[in-house]
């Protein structure tokens, strides 16, 4: 419907971006501009139609949300998570000498330098996340611009009233090159990082990302089918789709050459995913994730 172009990695996934349904008139390329490639369910049903809609049979799949919310914070907040993307302070660079700072970043994130702080951060994060009221699942504007601008007033009123740390990077002045400084949670100036996607937010916003059941589900009902075991996960969807006459072949071969971020947090050396979660406030984050999403 709304998907990527073929490249050395994926299927063409944009067959139908353009194509013109009949009983609607709408292709899905009049959506692109403003949800980009990513349609929740019902958008999909206004541009097909009810015909097609009710006679196709429909199927998602949805990751374990403890490991997903991890991956998540992973791939949004890489600048935490890989190595080398910080620089020591003025002050800190001037008691050290040149072999250690490329010692330093050439073998450290900032994660492994401050892995209980980055906890912390991956905390309130999450926490601010799932006790932030959602929008409304299926109204178009949950999935634009105007539903981050809506969630920003949401955001900041949860995070006052929990008393969170997200906002203070918002009064950091850079001290390196007007762009990189120390971020507050590590409470050290020792190191600095690029502030601007942490001041906008971006590792934040767009709760269509973290409550990711928005795109499938409607908010009252959830149906599931299958749960997959994740050990050997390519060859359990592969026996899925052939339990229930989905011809989509795949195994742990396929799987493993078609993901783009296939084992991407233990070939970055990421800490594994039972481990964000036994730091201070790990089982209030898992109790809310029981209460937030559908149980799997």
């Amino acid at each position: 419907m709304a998907g990527d172009p073929a490249n050395d990695i994926n299927e063409d996934t944009k067959l139908n971006v353009s194509t013109i349904f009949s009983e609607t008139g709408l292709a899905a390329i009049d959506y692109q501009s403003k949800y980009g490639n990513h349609l929740p369910w019902f958008i999909i049903k206004e541009i097909v139609g009810d015909e097609i809609w009710n006679t196709y049979t429909k199927f998602t799949i949805e990751r374990n949300h403890q490991d997903r919310l991890v991956s998540l914070f992973c791939f949004l907040n890489s600048i935490l998570i890989q190595q080398g993307l910080f620089q020591p302070s003025p002050d800190l660079r001037s008691r050290m000498k040149g072999s250690e700072i490329k010692e330093m970043l050439d073998n450290n994130s900032v994660l492994d330098l401050y892995p209980e702080q980055v906890r912390s951060y991956f905390e309130e994060l999450t926490i601010m996340q799932l006790e932030t009221p959602v929008l409304p699942l299926t109204e178009h504007d949950t999935y634009g611009v105007i539903g981050v601008e809506k969630e920003r007033v949401l955001y900041k009123q949860t995070a006052e009233r929990l008393g969170l740390r997200i906002y203070e990077v918002d009064d950091v002045e850079p001290v390196i090159n007007d762009r990189l400084g120390p971020f507050p949670y590590l409470n050290t100036d020792d190191i600095c990082i690029r502030l601007e996607p942490f001041q906008k937010h971006m590792a934040s916003e767009g709760q269509c990302r973290f409550l990711n059941y928005g795109y499938y589900h409607d908010g009252e009902q959830l149906q599931v089918d299958h749960v997959i075991d994740f050990n050997s996960i390519g060859d359990n969807v592969g026996k899925f789709f052939d339990q229930f006459d989905i011809d989509i072949k795949c195994d742990k071969e396929i799987y493993d050459a078609n993901s783009q971020n296939v084992h991407y947090r233990e070939n970055k050396g990421v800490r594994s995913k039972d481990w964000w979660y036994e730091g201070e406030r790990g089982e209030e984050i898992k109790q809310l994730i029981e209460q937030k999403l559908p149980a799997l």
